[in-house]
């Protein structure tokens, strides 16, 4: 039989997890492939680009959707489990989960709204947005949508991290966008929770000004006014550049007191702005395919008839 599409995965997925442990990616494949009867041929068929099987890309979109619904969560990187709402949701023997059954919750609205994509209410209307985009409309949606799924998993995987690989992290990124010196700069020795986590010198003799950085990874916990008052104490009067990171979010209150000390230039990096540092300056990740989109221009020729 064809290989089933991702919506069409997305109940049978659902189902896999009911017992309420996580489960991986090699699991789905194996369960579902069999569940399927899907041939070794159609297990091995491969996306145009050549990087993965058709089979593994329409899991992970069935996966990502069921998750940006909130029907599932993903405790680490590749692991998955049911949430109270997919429980529910399976309680009740639906005969079918996709997009439009999706469309229920807010969450999901949300994340199509930011991706780009329509939330029509009928197939039948997104069937027509969709033919109505032209190819580089679908490619640009297509590719906003991937970006924003890998954003989400680079951030869930740092934070799963220890506190010091999120340290080294944060210096790592900073470096990235061509601040300072990698030769000179450095994570700071363990400090107590308002220390600095690292340093960076703008030049190698230090002429330049120095920049400290503080890194805090939270899961959930914003980082308050507080804590960046406490930094910026640790500063003192010889520095006056510094960038607060965190994997979590920062309160009004933290970015309402950096308008309070105009003599400190403080930067503040959340977790959503650290992942898209990441992503643009190639640090954590790797590129894997790239197209290049090409128009006609004959310019340079003369027409023969003239």
């Amino acid at each position: 039989m064809p290989i089933p599409t991702y919506e069409e995965f997305m109940l049978p997925l659902l189902k896999i997890t009911f017992d309420l442990e996580e489960h991986g990616y090699k699991e789905f494949l194996d369960i579902l492939s069999e569940e399927f009867k899907l041939s070794d041929v159609e297990k091995e068929e491969l996306l145009p680009s050549g990087t993965k099987t058709v089979l593994y890309d329409r899991i992970s979109w069935a996966t990502s959707y069921l998750k940006n619904a909130g029907l599932i969560e993903s405790p680490k990187r590749g692991r998955f489990k049911i949430t109270h709402r997919g429980m529910n949701i399976l309680r009740k023997n639906p005969s079918n989960i996709d997009n439009k059954f999706l469309k229920q919750y807010p969450e999901f609205i949300e994340y199509l709204e930011r991706t780009g994509k329509k939330s029509s209410n009928s197939d039948k209307n997104e069937d027509a947005c969709m033919e109505s985009q032209t190819p580089e409309s679908l490619i640009e949606s297509g590719f906003k949508e991937y970006s924003e799924n890998l954003e989400n998993d680079l951030l869930s995987e740092i934070k799963s991290m220890s506190d010091k690989f999120f340290e080294k992290l944060a210096l790592d990124v900073v470096l990235s966008m061509g601040y300072g010196d990698k030769n000179h700069s450095f994570v700071t020795k363990q400090s107590r929770d308002g220390g600095t986590d690292g340093k960076i010198l703008e030049d190698p003799l230090g002429f330049k000004d120095q920049i400290y950085i503080q890194a805090k990874k939270y899961t959930d916990n914003p980082i308050t006014e507080s804590k960046i008052r406490d930094f910026v104490g640790t500063l003192g009067d010889k520095v006056d550049k510094g960038i607060f990171i965190t994997s979590s979010y920062f309160t009004k209150d933290a970015y309402a007191y950096i308008e309070k000390v105009p003599s400190k230039n403080i930067v503040l990096i959340d977790g959503k702005m650290l992942v898209k540092y990441m992503i643009e300056y190639n640090c954590g990740v790797e590129p894997v395919k790239s197209y290049a989109l090409k128009r006609i221009d004959l310019s340079g020729y003369k027409n023969p008839e003239e």
